[in-house]
């Protein structure tokens, strides 16, 4: 099947759980997952946007999508709404981690906390919602999603602790693929900047220390935003062929592959893109 092509027929009365589907780029996945026929469940904190959400991918869905509102930093929560899950509609086929923040500080002021805060956001958030899920995923013979970040491969100026919780939520990827591989497909997604309505006002009270890249998407990286709903085709068709990554863009690969073969010529060039 063509990269960005989605066949319905695969994702036909699927359950898919979409963590962070109330907003941004879960929003947007679950939209296409409703349409390719597959049963939407949504899962973010916040009540009043999660019933927004349902009623917008409603539109177009070929089965009614569900919403819980859990705090899934708190692994009993995510526990408890993940076995309901499983009681009322008997099976979950792909989870799809995709609950997130980001956050602008520089490394010499960025204190502890906000280390941890990050990590319980981008990392522990997928961990604790896998954790709950994988007997149910791994009975289905189902597929776990990570959308991470470029950020988890690369570092970058005035995100360290964002890149550190990107690169753990990379590395968790990894483990489930070489542990359970033969059982569990699992797809680690790795988006630049995805394109938003808000990206400059999101980081203005943080950042007012900061050069004015910080308030950029990618805190200024030198890549154009992503399309969300031509990202969300992409993920989707690559789900369906078992694609164990997705980088885009995928020209930012090259730069992952010098930094890898040559430490230092990497180090300089990721210095040159950073001025």
């Amino acid at each position: 099947m063509a990269a960005g092509r989605c066949d319905v027929t695969f994702w036909r009365d699927k359950v898919v759980v979409i963590t962070g589907g109330s907003a941004g780029l879960g929003l947007v996945l679950a939209g296409h997952w409703a349409r390719a026929g597959a049963r939407v469940v949504l899962l973010a904190r916040d009540q009043q946007r999660l019933d927004s959400a349902r009623e917008l991918v409603q539109q177009g869905a070929a089965l009614p999508p569900l919403g819980f509102s859990v705090d899934l930093t708190q692994a009993e929560q995510t526990q408890t709404v993940i076995d309901r899950i499983q009681r009322e509609l008997g099976r979950i086929d792909v989870l799809v981690n995709c609950a997130g923040a980001s956050t602008r500080h520089a490394l010499a002021e960025t204190a502890p906390a906000l280390f941890q805060k990050q990590l319980e956001q981008n990392f522990m958030t997928a961990v604790n919602c896998t954790q709950a899920a994988l007997p149910h995923l791994l009975a289905a013979r189902g597929q776990v999603i990570v959308v991470a970040s470029l950020a988890g491969r690369t570092a970058w100026p005035l995100v360290g602790a964002y890149v550190t919780s990107k690169s753990a939520l990379v590395a968790y990827a990894a483990q489930l693929r070489l542990e359970l591989g033969d059982r569990l497909r699992v797809l680690t997604v790795l988006p630049g900047p995805i394109q938003r309505s808000n990206e400059t006002s999101r980081y203005q009270a943080e950042a007012e220390r900061l050069p004015e890249r910080a308030l950029q998407p990618g805190a200024g990286a030198p890549v154009k935003g992503l399309d969300p709903d031509r990202l969300a085709k992409e993920i989707l068709s690559a789900a369906e062929r078992g694609q164990i990554e997705l980088v885009r863009p995928w020209k930012v690969s090259f730069l992952f592959q010098l930094q890898a073969l040559f430490p230092k010529f990497g180090l300089w060039l990721l210095r040159r893109l950073t001025r």
